[in-house]
């Protein structure tokens, strides 16, 4: 969600917008038991030298949830968004349990049956054939080197009644991954064709302007469906296809050249190891509780150690890995949206979509959907792709997009933006 929000939009037309890219508050999912506790969270308040920890309580997996969910999609800047779940049905998938050996009644002995020596064999040639480990400090390096605050702000408003989100570099040559309710912000068109908005990325901690982007890729299907929840002061959402590309196309200084390689974290198709509930490193830079003024000059970006407690699919027929339940987090909170969820292996696994709306971010249910579900979503549309896109020369792949379909999609949500008589 967008910090500011309400009253950016309201100066454009929109009474107001919430999406858990930007600031505005989580969307909201039922309630469900158990909710998995916090891990410890680190604050960076200054990336070279001191670092601020707060222990936060851990909890063993939980994997209830209702099948029909709402959820807030995305947490951005100054708080998530209040997308919440549009009544789309999300299937719950289990945890793999670990194997348990069958009991001869006779000698109380220990065996294993054939079905389930067969199933061990194939989980271990799995986790063998898994990457090494990362250390958690360097994993956390790394991360909050390839993060990005994505911010956007209005003539009329000035700068301190931002809107607020995260995003991820998953290349080298610049693609940042983020959410489509905070990139649609992108299409938002004056009458002249300029930016209604002027959405730059932050990096560092506190965040500083770096960057300019063009849209690369959102999704036309998610546009569709959300155009109409512009207006709208509660949104909801499921969280499917609720992903968008950027493309860093210059600096925010006009003398700075744009760096030839960037920090990345690279993505995933591998969402086997999720389904083991492991331990994940999440990303972003909450601002839930934080006033304009200070989202402005004073916002950090925030690391966590998450495990997945359930996981979701949009598809009951092809079983897919889509959702991931992450449970209450201190990144639980708007400005979240777009952050990046990472495995042990330093893979982008995911990025943060949804939340509950618990008043404790311990208590809240923080979700993220999966890069195998942003990657099958691509391929619905083009001939390709996520892995063939950012291998692509992406400033034509950008231009082209901007060319063809970012002026149909804009005209579609700035309909959305004229009053009703």
């Amino acid at each position: 969600m967008i910090i500011g929000v309400r009253k950016i939009l309201s100066s454009i037309g929109l009474t107001l917008l919430t999406a858990l890219g930007f600031s505005s508050e989580p969307a909201i999912l039922p309630q469900h038991n158990p909710v998995p506790k916090q891990s410890p969270v680190i604050i960076d308040k200054n990336a070279s030298t001191s670092k601020q920890s707060v222990s936060l309580m851990t909890s063993p997996l939980s994997v209830p949830l209702s099948p029909t969910t709402t959820l807030i999609t995305g947490t951005s800047s100054p708080a998530i968004s209040k997308i919440t779940t549009k009544q789309k049905t999300a299937i719950t998938k289990k945890i793999l349990p670990p194997t348990v050996p069958i009991i001869n009644e006779k000698n109380s002995t220990a065996s294993t049956s054939p079905a389930t020596t067969s199933k061990n064999q194939l989980i271990n040639t799995y986790i063998a054939s898994l990457p090494k480990t990362i250390a958690i400090n360097i994993l956390n390096e790394e991360a909050r080197k390839a993060l990005v605050n994505i911010i956007c702000t209005s003539d009329s408003s000035g700068l301190f009644e931002p809107l607020s989100g995260s995003g991820i570099i998953i290349s080298p040559n610049g693609a940042v991954l983020t959410n489509a309710h905070i990139a649609q912000y992108f299409l938002l068109k004056k009458e002249n064709g300029q930016p209604l908005l002027d959405c730059i990325l932050r990096t560092g901690s506190p965040a500083i302007p770096a960057y300019r982007a063009d849209l690369l890729y959102i999704s036309p299907d998610w546009i569709k469906k959300n155009a109409s929840d512009l207006r709208k002061e509660i949104h909801l959402g499921t969280g499917e296809s609720d992903f968008a590309l950027l493309r860093i196309a210059s600096t925010t200084e006009p003398n700075t050249p744009v760096p030839t390689k960037f920090s990345y974290i690279s993505p995933t198709l591998d969402d086997t190891y999720l389904s083991f509930g492991p331990q994940l490193l999440i990303a972003a830079y909450p601002a839930g509780f934080l006033g304009g003024a200070t989202i402005q000059r004073e916002l950090y970006s925030a690391t966590t150690i998450a495990t997945v407690s359930h996981i979701m699919t949009f598809s009951s027929s092809t079983n897919t890995t889509d959702i991931i339940g992450l449970g209450g987090s201190v990144l639980a909170q708007k400005g979240s949206s777009g952050g990046g969820v990472i495995d042990a292996f330093g893979r982008l696994a995911g990025i943060i979509v949804t939340t509950t709306m618990e008043k404790s971010t311990a208590n809240r249910d923080l979700q993220a959907i999966t890069i195998s579900h942003i990657d099958r979503e691509i391929k619905r549309r083009a001939d390709f792709g996520l892995e063939a896109m950012l291998k692509g020369n992406i400033q034509s792949l950008s231009s082209q997009f901007n060319k063809n379909i970012s002026p149909i999609l804009t005209e579609y949500l700035m309909q959305q933006l004229k009053p009703a008589y």
